[in-house]
């Protein structure tokens, strides 16, 4: 009879032991709850940023389409010494013809904003406008509808304005006016273009002069053009416009394609064209260096747009136009300074964030360089930079 072996101890965790794992537990459960918190917030973050400026991306993409199909559709016509065409004369025996040259009805203007004519309460706001005519097929009447070339007039610029013009009127009991800097959209109707009207025909609708040269100069949205005016996207406190060559026609670099790989220099030579940011097709500053009737090849168009919560914070802050509070003086006066006047618009916004007590002003910037399609742009050689 073998002995009886010892029964070996119960080796069992100790109440030390159980509360140091449930600990190691605890904070490896917190560290992952922490991190998916994070994670979270970081998701919900950015979702709300693509979703407060996604109505400025779709303004901007609409923006750069519509304006890479404008034309001017030009032609060559006779006149003679004083520029004169046949039809200027009573009596077409009267023209003594001299020379062929470039001719349109149709017009690309781009001008500072406040120089703008608006109906209504509409106040124009920082930066620039942009006008032009496209084959864009806009008719308020549906017998046009299936005519998708038919030529119209186009307009953008930045104003501030209130919503009480164009929203539901169901809604005019039931909320305030929201006043906001918001992204002006000029289309008049294919049946309202005056392109296809005589010069100084009388407008039995509206009343006024359809002169086609007075298409911007009257307040835009009144007349025959009321209703034409509407918001295309809100928030958005600039709007910039710089006619610009390409940069084989300044005569400074050559090989390179991208705007922004360019130095300052040939930058700045790119917009000569328009130093001012004052161009119009119609009427040339220079001609020798801005021929009549021609697009300009490149057009660098910028948006600025602010969140909704920032533009209210702003408001109760320096009250309904506080742009006036960001904008230097004479800025974007010269295209020399574009980039310089951009940083110190972007610099303000900084510092009223970073200020004790300022405001957190969430902005994004949309900028590109557009081709126009339908631009043929010629510079004499004697004309360029050396």
């Amino acid at each position: 009879m073998q002995p009886a072996r010892p029964k070996a101890p119960d080796h069992g965790f100790s109440l030390v032991e159980l509360l140091l794992s449930m600990t190691v537990l605890t904070s490896i459960m917190l560290m992952f709850v922490g991190l998916l918190d994070q994670t979270q917030k970081t998701w919900e973050f950015s979702r709300t940023q693509i979703s407060q400026f996604r109505e400025a991306r779709l303004a901007y993409d609409i923006i750069s389409k519509n304006v890479s199909q404008a034309t001017l559709n030009a032609y060559f016509e006779q006149v003679d010494a004083k520029g004169k065409r046949a039809s200027d004369y009573p009596d077409p025996k009267d023209f003594v013809p001299k020379e062929f040259q470039i001719q349109s009805e149709l017009q690309f203007r781009t001008m500072q904003a406040r120089d703008l004519k608006v109906a209504g309460v509409v106040t124009p706001g920082p930066g620039h406008a942009l006008f032009f005519q496209a084959p864009l097929g806009s008719t308020a009447n549906q017998v046009y509808g299936p005519l998708t070339n038919l030529l119209n007039g186009r307009g953008y610029f930045v104003a501030l304005v209130s919503d009480d013009s164009f929203r539901p009127t169901f809604l005019s009991s039931m909320y305030e006016p929201k006043v906001r800097y918001r992204l002006m959209e000029f289309l008049p109707p294919t049946e309202r273009n005056q392109v296809y009207a005589a010069a100084n025909e009388a407008d039995a609708n509206g009343g006024q002069l359809t002169d086609r040269a007075k298409w911007i100069t009257v307040p835009l949205g009144a007349g025959g053009n009321a209703g034409s005016l509407r918001p295309l996207a809100e928030n958005i406190v600039a709007f910039l416009v710089s006619p610009r060559e390409a940069v084989a026609d300044t005569g400074r670099t050559t090989g390179v394609a991208d705007m922004a790989a360019l130095t300052a220099a040939d930058r700045d030579a790119t917009a000569r064209v328009a130093p001012r940011f004052v161009y119009d097709s119609a009427n040339p500053a220079d001609a020798s260096r801005w021929p009549v009737h021609t697009l300009p090849p490149l057009i660098l168009i910028t948006m600025v747009a602010i969140d909704e919560i920032t533009s209210m914070r702003l408001e109760e802050r320096y009250g309904q136009r506080f742009m006036d509070n960001f904008i230097p003086p004479n800025w974007m006066q010269s295209s020399d300074a574009y980039q310089r006047d951009l940083k110190l618009l972007i610099d303000a916004f900084n510092r009223e964030s970073t200020r004790p007590g300022g405001v957190d002003i969430s902005y994004k910037v949309f900028t590109s360089t557009i081709r126009i399609n339908g631009a043929k742009w010629s510079v004499p050689p004697s004309s360029k930079s050396p």
